[in-house]
């Protein structure tokens, strides 16, 4: 049975992003490892750290990465993840980035994460030996996220590191579904496109659990979007709101976003080869390696994720 690990920076980002892959993979047999990466509880935020929890009304009292651990946990039990890992790293706010602005501005000098996220890397690749790794191509800039792909960057090259999968940074590319990578060796990739429609409803499902998020990854984002409809709107904005409303017009909204980013990458991908990639891409450059030489002789793990691709690809 083979193994896929998927790369989290933080706890909703795979799951907005490639949930569907995941679940496809699960239900193709393959063990799915789902590791975030940037999840470590920090006592008594302050600052701009605390601010990111309070203006999701959580209170200062509250764990508010245990939270979101548990809430992690109950989307790989929809999606079928058999291993659950949640790392030792704290997010951005909790070294220095101290505005929205900085959180997807440049790296800080004093940011000395990836030397130990290489080490902590390199343990998972031994202990879970995947024979795919996925990780976000870091659209939309989110320093955490780069700073998770200049981490693989050091380790791709090891004898352990199998072949890359890059998906698609959501909500970010929801916003902008032209965008691109930051970094040049991504966006030179060919992309491939799996197919999750059958498995749509249960990444849906999953994503859900981000019980904490659904609010400020979608509904201040897309509230104004034509596809979300105006039953869809937050119950305070049309008058008269109780929690449940608002929660409900949340989950609406999440719905509408990612079934919109799921059909229009599709559609774009089936009539252009090579345009955006969709829940997940595997990497391929002209003239390189067979799917099977890719997976180092693995036939198996060639094969069945050439099962999942969309037919354009096949």
């Amino acid at each position: 049975m083979p193994t896929a690990a998927v790369l989290s920076p933080h706890l909703d980002d795979a799951a907005f992003s490639c949930g569907g892959l995941m679940a496809r993979l699960a239900d193709a047999d393959w063990q799915v490892v789902h590791a975030t990466l940037f999840a470590a509880t920090v006592p008594d935020p302050s600052g701009f750290a605390l601010r990111c929890q309070l203006d999701k009304g959580i209170g200062a009292d509250v764990d508010y990465m245990a939270l979101r651990r548990d809430e992690d946990r109950v989307f790989a039990e929809q999606v079928g993840a058999s291993n659950v890992v949640h790392g030792p790293f704290p997010e951005a706010p909790h070294r220095g980035y101290s505005s929205p602005d900085a959180l997807f501005g440049p790296i800080r000098d004093d940011d000395s994460v990836v030397n130990p996220l290489c080490g902590y890397l390199r343990a998972l690749l031994r202990e879970h030996k995947p024979d795919l790794l996925a990780l976000p191509q870091a659209i939309g800039g989110h320093v955490d996220h780069v700073q998770l792909v200049n981490a693989v960057g050091r380790v791709e090259s090891l004898d352990t590191c199998p072949p890359l999968v890059w998906y698609r940074d959501a909500p970010y590319v929801i916003e902008h579904l032209g965008a691109h990578s930051p970094f040049p060796r991504v966006r030179k990739r060919s992309p491939l496109a799996v197919d999750v429609e059958p498995v749509l409803r249960q990444k849906l499902n999953g994503a859900a659990a981000y019980e904490s998020q659904l609010g400020r990854q979608f509904t201040r984002r897309f509230s104004d979007r034509d596809w979300a409809s105006a039953e869809s709107q937050p119950a305070s904005s049309r008058g008269g709101a109780t929690p449940k409303e608002d929660r409900d017009a949340e989950h609406a909204i999440m719905r509408r976003a990612l079934t919109y980013l799921a059909h229009e990458e599709a559609r774009r991908i089936q009539g252009d080869a090579g345009g955006a990639s969709s829940q997940g891409s595997l990497s391929n450059r002209e003239g390189a390696p067979s799917a099977v030489e890719r997976f180092r002789g693995n036939a198996d793990a060639a094969g069945r994720l050439d099962a999942l691709l969309l037919r354009t690809h096949r």
